[in-house]
């Protein structure tokens, strides 16, 4: 699959960057994690993106390679948008997610130089409180 890969806050969407149609979406409580893989072509670290699915994802339970110039900041972004849903919520529910909010948080304004493990993001926070809220994304 080749094209542009978008985020919104419920879904991350893989379009024809020619024609514009939809090639393929994954919502983000199906989505277990992201993880920089290692690479040993040192024109390629930081360009390989793994993204583990679960069963109920759209594309079944698995790992997907995504190549992309700039893989980090696609980490940013998608960690950045899962805050402002924690932030959402936790606002309606008197503060319930306040130590996930506090955790990404920590982990948007990290330095970018970090190793490469520092950019995985756990589970916990996007598994179990994207899962609890499975009705309201969809």
């Amino acid at each position: 699959m080749y094209g542009y890969l978008t985020i919104t806050p419920k879904k991350l969407i893989l379009v024809h960057p020619q024609q514009g149609y939809v090639i393929q979406e994954w919502y983000l409580n199906t989505i277990d994690k992201f993880q920089l893989i290692q690479q040993t072509r040192i024109e390629d670290v930081n360009k390989v993106l793994s993204m583990t699915t679960c069963s109920d994802s759209s594309t079944g339970k698995g790992d997907i390679m995504i190549f992309c110039k700039e893989a980090v900041a696609l980490l940013q972004a998608i960690a950045s948008t899962i805050h402002q849903i924690l932030t959402h919520h936790s606002k309606q529910e008197g503060g319930k997610y306040q130590k996930e909010l506090e955790e990404i948080g920590e982990w948007l304004v990290a330095d970018s130089t970090a190793t490469e493990d520092y950019y995985k993001v756990p589970p916990r926070q996007v598994r179990l409180f994207l899962f609890s809220f499975r009705i309201e994304l969809k």
